[in-house]
């Protein structure tokens, strides 16, 4: 009954339970509201491809700072197969979600290999390449551009090998992978 629980805060003992269980359903409802706006913004942030937060930084620089996941020379070619491994992984998964993410300057950075010395990168960079080739349009597109160009401008062996290996696939736009080492072959360029 109403009456009795008013009749029953009266009493300053009783008000002060129901003070403190109050204040510790309070701070119980901070954590909470804390502890999702923290997962909402980590959510954000993995949406927007941002991989940590680092807080406010300068802004001249937009905010935003790109990521660098280590500066040692002993290490960042291991470091680098194993991010690229993961990317390539999360492609692999769903194509469709991670198309947005393929751009020009990631599959010319894949075709850089200024980074040969260390063993194994170089492979793993071209298997990159044959495979947003082969599961992705939109990667597809982009290899083949930058094929076009590396091939016609720099006659690029390596860029050569992956032309060969894909020609040989069956994938959304193969025919004109076909077209492009014909014309190749026709301008006597190999």
């Amino acid at each position: 009954c109403v009456s009795c629980y008013l009749s029953h805060l009266h009493h300053p003992q009783a008000q002060m339970e129901e003070c403190d269980k109050m204040h510790h359903q309070m701070r119980e409802a901070e954590r909470e509201c804390t502890e999702l706006l923290r997962r909402i913004n980590a959510w954000n942030r993995l949406n927007s491809d941002s991989l940590s937060d680092y807080g406010p930084l300068s802004p001249q620089a937009g905010g935003t700072r790109p990521f660098n996941p280590t500066c040692c020379r002993m290490c960042c070619g291991r470091v680098l197969s194993h991010i690229l491994s993961l990317v390539m992984a999360c492609f692999k998964t769903s194509m469709k979600d991670c198309e947005h993410a393929i751009s020009k300057e990631f599959i010319r950075a894949l075709f850089d290999e200024q980074f040969n010395r260390f063993p194994g990168i170089c492979e793993v960079k071209r298997a990159a390449i044959r495979s947003l080739a082969t599961t992705s349009e939109v990667g597809a597109k982009f290899v083949l551009a930058e094929l076009r160009t590396r091939l016609k401008a720099t006659q690029d062996v390596v860029s050569a090998e992956i032309l060969g290996s894909l020609v040989q696939r069956e994938f959304s736009i193969s025919d004109q992978y076909v077209e492009l080492a014909v014309e190749i072959l026709d301008e006597g360029i190999f």
